[in-house]
């Protein structure tokens, strides 16, 4: 039988800003889900995933490769 557990090999983290971060990922990622606080300090998601569990299934792996493995600051 097929193990369905997706390892999440790395959370990269980096200090760059968002309109970076945000052209960076539209040329590597094919689905998004973005989480982050607004300018009045709301925290606010937006994503091209459309059924909630999905959505919820990926934060879920997200949040275990945090426990487990922590986030790395990207090299420049």
């Amino acid at each position: 039988m097929k193990d369905n557990v997706i390892q999440l090999d790395s959370i990269r983290k980096t200090k760059d800003p968002v309109a970076r971060i945000c052209n960076l990922a539209s040329k590597e990622f094919k689905e998004l889900l973005l989480i982050g606080e607004n300018k009045e300090g709301q925290l606010k998601m937006v994503t091209t995933i459309e059924e909630p569990a999905d959505m919820l299934y990926m934060l879920e792996i997200v949040k275990l490769g945090l426990i487990t493995k922590g986030a790395e600051n990207e090299e420049k």
